[in-house]
């Protein structure tokens, strides 16, 4: 990823700010910091100092050589706390500095008021979470590939499965299939068999497939720090005439939700249509924002939801119904032009009896 300045000067203007600051380490992580340094691996401790002038990153020497393989600004190494003081009072002493309390825990927050007393702390968490809201081009490019490898994936899951296998046996060749194409994951992987379908976000169990389960696979990859996030809905054998009804109740509601989403349109009325077709209320958001993380910025899309659909969202669209028998999603990546979407995977069109 190119370094640069990701925010310009009449954005600190706008925030009130001489300095925005960002860490990250294994207590948590801010995914904007793979934005502004390129860095993916997210368990890597280092700090982000941003002006209007300059980038500043500090890093241990243990992580040094792996970082310099992704950032080409500039690096500070710190070995001890009296380095991070040197490097860091030039841009904190009397100034405004921006935070994401998002990502920032109570014990780094008061470490820093304490250390820097004269500074001013400001929340800049809304202004940074409405940045990830359009995506560059580059970013576009980023999730289009983790769409593709997903779509991939999930299209060859007929060579995993086998009967008698178990949802975790069946998770595991998954996130093998997703490590073998240089990818991490988006998330856990979701296996569900059967009654476990039904289970909107389950944990994978040693429950082995048998002949008539209904099977939901919940499975994204991440390339180079950005996400997919698919779901496909299949049957490991014959499957009843209400499943296919209900199959294709969601396939419907999803192609109608993707047809009617237009920059402009409220993701509120994509939200109500999608649950008129299904004819029941869908126990989760119609869909989200996609992109450093699976459910990223603008947020759901929900009756609720108060904001519209803008030129360069990119977003997972997921329709699904449940019995307490099993269940159904069906979950595709789109990308919004000024057209309309732009589909990034495509799942079946009549539910698949394997």
């Amino acid at each position: 990823m190119k370094n640069n300045t990701l925010f310009t000067e009449e954005w600190f203007a706008q925030q009130k700010i001489d300095t925005l600051y960002t860490v990250t380490g294994e207590q948590m992580q801010d995914p904007l910091l793979t934005k502004f340094t390129g860095i993916t691996h997210t368990d890597f401790s280092f700090r982000f100092v941003q002006t209007n002038q300059k980038n500043i990153l500090l890093t241990s020497p243990l992580e040094a050589g792996t970082v310099k393989q992704h950032y080409h600004g500039k690096i500070n190494i710190i070995r001890t706390r009296k380095d991070v003081l040197h490097i860091l009072r030039p841009f904190f002493r009397h100034a405004r500095v921006g935070v994401n309390m998002n990502y920032m825990t109570a014990g780094q927050y008061a470490a820093l008021k304490k250390t820097f007393p004269n500074a001013k702390l400001v929340d800049v968490s809304q202004a940074l979470y409405d940045s990830r809201i359009i995506k560059t081009r580059e970013e576009i490019q980023k999730i289009k590939e983790a769409a593709k490898i997903s779509h991939q994936i999930h299209g060859k899951m007929n060579n995993f499965l086998k009967k008698n296998m178990s949802e975790i046996e069946l998770a595991a060749a998954l996130d093998y299939a997703i490590a073998r194409e240089g990818c991490t994951n988006a998330y856990p992987t979701i296996v569900g068999f059967g009654k476990n379908s039904s289970n909107i976000h389950h944990f994978n169990t040693n429950k082995k497939l048998q002949k008539g389960n209904m099977i939901l696979i919940d499975c994204g990859a991440k390339y180079e720090g950005y996400c997919s996030d698919l779901t496909r809905t299949t049957c490991f054998g014959r499957a009843t005439s209400e499943q296919h009804e209900k199959y294709d109740a969601c396939r419907k509601a999803q192609e109608e939700s993707i047809a009617l989403i237009q920059p402009g349109v409220k993701a509120s009325v994509v939200a109500e249509k999608a649950q008129k077709i299904i004819g029941h209320q869908i126990p989760h958001a119609l869909g989200h924002g996609i992109g450093l993380e699976t459910h990223d910025a603008p947020g759901a899309i929900h009756p609720r939801a108060t904001w519209a659909f803008s030129e360069g969202m990119t977003l997972a669209v997921e329709p699904g119904y449940y019995t307490q028998k099993w269940g159904i999603r069906i979950e595709d990546d789109v990308l919004l032009t000024r057209n309309g979407c732009e589909r990034l995977s495509t799942a079946p069109k009549k539910l698949i009896e394997l």
